[in-house]
């Protein structure tokens, strides 16, 4: 029985020893690990293993080699093998390289170096099992196509079995229950497949152990309106300073999940170098990056985010946000740091610089950074948004109770306005309070 093949290929050899050993030791039972030391020679290698009718999930690339580029190989490897996996492995590649892969080879992920050998595992395994479902539902569109040629082919047939007309019908509806059946089956499997989807991008999420180490008393309210999510949220530490985020990007369900994929890579990949920049840097970097991985000229996609620096030590904040602002409670007092008043993407006045503001958080502070899914809600006895001014009392009134108290508070009162109304946008809000 043949194995399907992962291929890895980088030109460092000391790099393609180590992932091949990591990989084998992973899934070397059930999938061959095979190497190539270029793109051309992958390239080769890939129709050779097309020619002898072997199978291919995955394939690992790095992005700067001599020769073919690793985003010009995975886009010669999805022009043949269009189901196969791709997952770039490069410390090097720029957003463009991303985003060209993104765009033309469908990157499944990026994976910076030195990468986490956990985390590479975990990348695979997910793709390998994205691999044969996809497969999986493909077979079953071959075969429902097949059925539905079977019927049309059968149907016309019928007018020329008149004498037959009534058992004829009777047989038509019969085929028509089955038709209906099998595509009540495929939108299970769609369903499925998105469900699944959801799944890698609570995965892409940062663990939340980075925000619990340094904040105990915190919490994260995230709502999706969808099974897919186009809010999200970021934790990097760096040294003694931590940044956070939330991002609101343009959409929902699968184009916002997109997005916020993106908007997740790109942020890791400007502080790839865990190098200090100031929050109104990264948004105005981070709206560059966007613009040129989608090629932007005047379609407005991109996204509204709040993002903190935070000095573990002295707890002194910066902040920047893009369409968001940030709440501080002290002594019963709500003060806001206005974001400006534009998205991180294309924009009329994105030639305009981010704004900085700079504070000091003392014992007892608590600080908010969220979406405007919470107060856009409909509810209450007219239907109206739950509002920004109601939001914000909402936060005053609840400042004698932990964190989490908090929590279940703020969830209470939108489920209460919220009653019959359906969810109209995904809801994030994180507080932190300075012990």
């Amino acid at each position: 029985m043949k194995k399907s093949i992962i291929l890895c290929v980088d030109d460092e050899k000391v790099v393609l020893t180590s992932l091949k050993a990591q990989l084998k030791r992973h899934f070397g039972d059930e999938y061959l690990i095979e190497t190539a030391e270029n793109g051309n020679d992958a390239f080769d290698f890939v129709i050779e293993t097309m020619e002898q009718g072997n199978e291919m999930p995955v394939i690992v690339s790095d992005h700067i080699m001599p020769g073919m580029k690793g985003d010009e190989l995975l886009i010669n490897v999805h022009g043949k093998l269009p189901r196969t996996l791709s997952i770039m492995l490069t410390g090097q590649a720029d957003a463009e390289a991303v985003g060209n892969a993104l765009n033309k080879a469908k990157l499944y992920r990026y994976i910076s170096k030195p990468w986490d050998e956990t985390d590479l595992k975990m990348t695979i395994s997910e793709a390998l099992r994205r691999y044969f479902q996809d497969k999986k539902i493909e077979e079953q569109n071959i075969e429902l196509e097949k059925l539905v040629l079977e019927l049309k082919q059968y149907n016309e047939t019928l007018e020329e079995k008149v004498k037959e007309r009534t058992a004829q019908i009777t047989e038509q509806n019969e085929e028509i229950t089955v038709q209906r059946d099998l595509l009540a089956k495929q939108k299970e499997y769609i369903t499925d497949s998105i469900v699944y989807a959801s799944r890698i991008q609570q995965a892409l999420l940062p663990s939340i152990e980075v925000l619990e180490n340094n904040f105990p008393n915190h919490f994260i309210l995230f709502k999706p309106r969808d099974i897919l999510s186009g809010d999200f949220y970021w934790f990097k530490q760096i040294d003694n300073s931590i940044y956070i985020a939330v991002a609101d990007c343009t959409g929902h369900g699968v184009p916002g999940a997109f997005m916020g994929t993106l908007g997740i890579s790109l942020l890791n990949e400007i502080l790839n170098h865990n190098e200090l920049k100031e929050p109104e840097m990264i948004l105005e970097e981070l709206r560059m990056r966007i613009k040129n991985s989608l090629h932007q000229n005047r379609t407005q996609d991109g996204m509204d985010l709040a993002l903190c620096l935070i000095n573990l030590q002295t707890t002194a904040v910066q902040f920047s946000g893009a369409n968001i602002p940030l709440y501080l409670v002290r002594n019963g007092e709500l003060i806001e740091y206005k974001g400006d008043r534009m998205p991180v993407g294309v924009y009329p006045k994105d030639d305009q610089s981010f704004t900085g503001h700079d504070f000091q958080m003392n014992k007892g502070d608590t600080f908010y950074i969220f979406s405007d899914g919470y107060f856009s809600q409909f509810g209450g006895e007219k239907a109206f948004k739950y509002s920004a001014k109601r939001f914000q009392d909402s936060i005053l009134s609840i400042q004698d109770h932990n964190m989490e108290t908090q929590k279940q508070i703020l969830e209470q009162t939108l489920m209460e306005w919220q009653g019959k109304h359906d969810q109209v946008d995904d809801i994030l809000v994180i507080g932190i309070r300075i012990n």
